[in-house]
């Protein structure tokens, strides 16, 4: 049952993304000050609730429509399943700040602990995918016996 709990949490994460709720968006995570978010980009990180209640606030504002089609979701309990990881992949779909916006393969990552009021989020890290290759033909990469040279 708590794997079922868990998912849901992370769903209605997602569902909230797309109906631009505040309200039951900042009931999923934790509001302390350990609670962390991560994005792909340098200036999407987030440390403390009143930081992230802001980011996220303004993120959903900016949001004029928002689609999201998981494509994977798994669950893994721990420390005797009260505290859990959440891996999925999902396509997004939207218009954010009068622009359309496509991802596809979006991987998302959420690190969750159950408490008294149920599962909360206390970190969150999205990844987009960068377009093109990652390695150019001109890049090279160095193993184990190229990393350095010994003394």
């Amino acid at each position: 049952m708590s794997k079922h709990q868990v998912e849901s949490t992370a769903l209605a994460l997602l569902e909230s993304y797309c109906r631009s709720d505040f309200a039951t968006l900042q009931n999923l995570f934790t509001h302390d000050d350990s609670v962390t978010f991560f994005g792909t980009h340098e200036d999407l990180r987030f440390l403390g609730w009143n930081e992230l209640a802001e980011s996220l606030a303004q993120q959903l504002a900016e949001m004029n429509y928002t689609e999201i089609s998981v494509k994977s979701c798994n669950v893994n309990l721990y420390a005797n399943g009260f505290a859990a990881c959440v891996s999925l992949v999902l396509d997004y779909r939207g218009m954010v700040a009068g622009k359309r916006i496509e991802h596809d393969e979006v991987r998302l990552t959420l690190a969750m602990e159950k408490s008294s009021a149920g599962w909360r989020i206390v970190q969150c890290h999205w990844s987009i995918p960068r377009v093109g290759s990652l390695l150019s033909s001109n890049a090279s990469i160095i193993g184990p016996s190229e990393a350095a040279p010994s003394a």
